[in-house]
């Protein structure tokens, strides 16, 4: 009997769905009317962690949590009609914890309710992920927004540090700040930290967080401080128990501003979206950061600008397009004989009942024509020269009048006008052409007088010729003073005991033959100033910044071409916020013309010859000089040349082997790093003649009163490796602790003498430097002595030459004993030498009182 069936449902047997139950893959749950588990398929014991006879024992309530039984429980008219009803809920697991699933539900016939439960957590997870990273969008977008709204740089780091603390659930958060010299960083704001982790400085090596990212510009993330390798977990904050963090840079346009970090108490696994959020977060801030640089910058532009207009020797005046006037510089009121803006705030046709101008013929010129009259007609006004007019006060003045028009940050137009006085140029050129026209005269009357004497007549005829054209060529230099004076402005700071020029401007190179950018040093000004200003030229610059006072000098230079001019110049003191001195920022003028007017009026054919025995006495002492210089340097430019040929041969040999080797001679990596080293031997060389040179020609700052002491304790410290090493035992003994000398030829001297002491020790004894000081008449005596090698009296007699090196077992240049030399030598001091082999070496160095 055949019992297959044809129907085309026939495979939906029973067997079929207990196969089907047994193996889905979501959890199917069956309950009756009260609740009572009668079936529950393999992945809802899983799901649940469970066994099917556990379940089967348990109610529906026995896994729901209880704050949810009020809303579980399913009437079951809800679920007639074949309706299935949607629930989203937590289960409670056998070991606890709850997960969360999707349930459907609908009921069976005989009163039993069916359960599909389907696991949630990677979708919930998902869910969470994505509104924490909303979250953070928001927070990034919020603070932004707060830093458009201007709020100031130390209120927005705060916020941050706030804001990431409790996005990232986070115990710290911090922003360090790079210092200026870019070797630490100081804290800046924060969140949990105490006011002793405030104080501390953290430096920006490579072996702290903060100088990690510096250096890599990677954020660096940290997992488990415990286990991680890369960066030590900084001591302080160890003893906070920091375990993990998240380290970026906050960047600036020309250096990084620091670093922004936050950081837990427990091991977390960060993910790449949390380190985008703390990197978005230090964009916001060096955003923030650089827009402050460039207002802070931009409104020192404006005070420097204002500065200058407000000292600048001639007038400027503004004018709004109704004739209303709405700013007189210092210089506009004094030439115009007001004391106060306040007396010539008025219009236009105000000062017409005040002023006539008429041009250089007397000719009287109407309001209308008047210079701001025509700027607002749209003409041009440019060396236009008026004679002024005061109804009441009855001065005339000659002015000269240029200007023009701009727009004011609302878009209104202003104009302005600069005003020069000439009047006393004016006059001396009348007075040079009355006196030219005079002496023409003469030249004619008496020419024609003498046309018949003898040769001796005849030569006083030339030498009044010659006397006529000296003198058109004087009236030639006097007519150049028309110009309108040329004016630079400057600044000066105080470092130290040094002086510092901060700004200089294009003018004021042009003025003294020197580059502005960047601003050339002090003493290079004071070489161009003529000896009799140069000392005072000094002093009262000195006397200014470090009191505080107004600065005013006039003195003559001289440029590399051989020009000379006269200078004025001007400054006020800039205070910071508690009232001292920072900087002096004023003007210099060229005032060259208004003394050759002067001078030439009175006695022009004695200031000839005065310039020419100056300049030729100038010419003299230069030639001496340079004789000198070049005596001095022949050996020094030998021996150069020497040291220089050799590390040149060596790199032609080099490259010649490189392209024997291109042609598959041989590896090519050897040779290179030869090549390295021939062209690191030729830099060191030639940054030893730099600095034989500065010392040939006194570069050096001026003598201060040094610590001898705090000087071999920065050698120490510089030479630590060096000590350590070879086990040194260094002996002080300082009956003269103060000394008066360059500070850094000081350093330099003890370095280079305690440093050979220590390279040419005795190898079969400890090291042992002792440095004294005792008093010698009326200087001081310096002593620095050794144990090491020694040297033969052959040796001695070669070891302050320059090049000359001893010993060959240690790498040197032969040039640290020479430069000692010369710059005791330079200064009235001296170096001696006592040396025998096997027993050690004694330097004394002998210092000349200086004032």
């Amino acid at each position: 009997m055949n019992t297959r069936s044809d129907s085309p449902h026939s495979f939906f047997t029973e067997d079929f769905f207990h196969q089907l139950f047994q193996q889905a893959h979501d959890g199917i749950f069956v309950t009756d009317r009260a609740g009572r588990y009668v079936e529950v398929n393999p992945r809802g014991c899983q799901l649940l962690g469970y066994t099917r006879e556990e379940l089967l024992r348990m109610t529906l309530q026995d896994v729901v949590r209880a704050e949810e039984t009020i809303t579980l429980p399913l009437s079951w008219e809800q679920l007639l009609g074949d309706k299935v009803i949607y629930r989203e809920r937590y289960l409670r697991r056998k070991d606890g914890t709850l997960v969360p699933v999707e349930i459907s539900a609908f009921a069976l016939e005989g009163g039993y309710l069916v359960g599909l439960v389907r696991d949630a957590s990677v979708q919930k997870a998902t869910e969470s992920q994505l509104k924490a990273r909303l979250h953070q969008q928001a927070v990034v977008v919020e603070l932004g927004q707060q830093a458009l709204q201007g709020l100031p740089v130390q209120a927005l780091l705060e916020q941050a540090t706030r804001l990431i603390s409790h996005t990232l659930q986070a115990s710290w958060s911090l922003v360090l700040a790079l210092l200026p010299d870019e070797q630490g960083l100081r804290f800046q704001a924060g969140v949990g930290w105490n006011h002793d982790d405030q104080d501390k400085r953290m430096a920006a090596t490579p072996d702290t967080p903060a100088g990690y990212v510096l250096q890599t510009r990677q954020p660096l993330l940290v997992e488990d401080w415990r286990q991680d390798t890369r960066v030590p977990c900084p001591a302080s904050w160890a003893d906070h128990d920091v375990v993990s963090g998240i380290s970026v840079v906050v960047e600036g346009r020309d250096r990084p501003f620091g670093v922004l970090g936050v950081y837990d108490n427990r091991p977390r696994t960060f993910h790449e979206e949390d380190v985008h959020f703390v990197q978005a977060i230090a964009n916001v801030l060096a955003i923030a950061l650089e827009r402050k640089r460039v207002e802070e910058a931009l409104q020192a532009s404006e005070d420097r600008l204002q500065q200058v207009i407000s000292q600048h020797p001639e007038g400027l005046v503004l004018s709004d397009q109704q004739g209303r006037m709405v700013y007189w510089n210092p210089a506009a009121l004094t030439l115009h004989g007001y004391a106060r803006w306040e007396d010539c705030a008025r219009d236009l046709p105000a000062f017409e009942a005040l002023y006539e101008l008429s041009d250089l013929e007397g000719r009287v010129v109407p309001v209308e024509q008047w210079p701001l009259s025509r700027l607002f007609r749209g003409e041009a006004v440019q060396e236009l020269e008026l004679q002024v007019l005061h109804r009441q006060q009855q001065w005339k003045r000659i002015f000269r009048y240029g200007g023009g028009h701009f727009q004011d940050a609302s878009g209104q137009p202003l104009y302005f006008l600069a005003i020069t006085e000439v009047t006393r140029q004016r006059q001396a050129e009348r007075a040079l052409q009355r006196l030219n026209g005079e002496l023409e005269q003469r030249v004619q009357d008496r020419t024609q007088a003498l046309v018949h004497v003898n040769q001796q007549l005849a030569s006083a005829h030339h030498a009044l010729s010659a006397s006529h054209a000296q003198l058109r060529q004087t009236t030639q230099l006097l007519q150049e003073a028309q110009r309108a004076a040329h004016l630079g402005n400057w600044e000066v700071t105080l470092v130290g005991q040094e002086e510092r020029i901060l700004y200089w401007s294009e003018e004021m190179s042009r003025l003294f033959g020197l580059p502005a950018d960047p601003p050339p040093s002090l003493a290079a000004v004071a070489a161009r100033v003529l000896p009799p200003y140069r000392s005072t030229f000094r002093k009262k610059l000195a006397q200014a910044l470090r009191h505080g006072t107004a600065y005013h000098h006039t003195c003559r230079v001289k440029l590399p071409d051989g020009t000379q001019r006269y200078l004025e110049s001007r400054g006020e003191p800039v205070p910071d916020p508690q009232g001292h001195t920072v900087k002096l920022r004023g003007f210099s003028q060229d005032i060259t013309v208004r003394k050759q007017l002067e001078d030439q009026l009175k006695q022009a054919n004695a200031q000839l010859e005065e310039k020419v025995a100056q300049r030729t006495a100038e010419l003299v002492q230069r030639n001496q000089d340079l004789v000198r210089i070049n005596q001095d340097l022949d050996n020094f430019l030998y021996m150069s040349s020497h040291d220089l040929r050799l590390p040149i041969t060596n790199l032609e040999g080099l490259l010649a082997i490189r392209e024997l080797l291109e042609e598959g001679m041989g590896p090519q990596r050897h040779w290179e790093a030869m090549m390295h080293q021939a062209i690191a031997r030729l830099k060191t060389v030639i940054g030893h003649i730099t600095e034989i040179v500065k010392v040939q020609r006194g570069l050096e700052k001026e003598v201060a009163t040094v610590d001898l002491m705090e000087v071999i304790e920065g050698v120490q410290q510089d030479l630590a490796t060096l000590i350590r090493t070879h086990q040194v035992r260094i002996e002080v003994a300082l009956q003269v602790r103060q000394l008066r000398f360059i500070p850094t030829y000081l350093y330099s001297i003890v370095q280079n003498l305690v440093s050979n002491a220590i390279k040419y020790h005795h190898p079969e004894r400890p090291a042992h430097v002792r440095i004294s000081t005792h008093p010698e008449g009326t200087g001081v005596v310096l002593t620095v002595q050794d144990n090491g090698l020694g040297l033969s009296a052959a040796q001695q007699e070669k070891l302050f030459k320059m090049f000359q090196r001893l010993h060959t077992h240690v790498e040197g240049t032969g040039i640290g004993l020479y430069m000692i030399k010369r710059m005791l030598e330079n200064y009235g001091g001296r170096i001696e030498v006592e040396s025998q082999v096997e027993v050690g070496t004694t330097f004394r160095i002998f210092f000349q009182p200086s004032p």
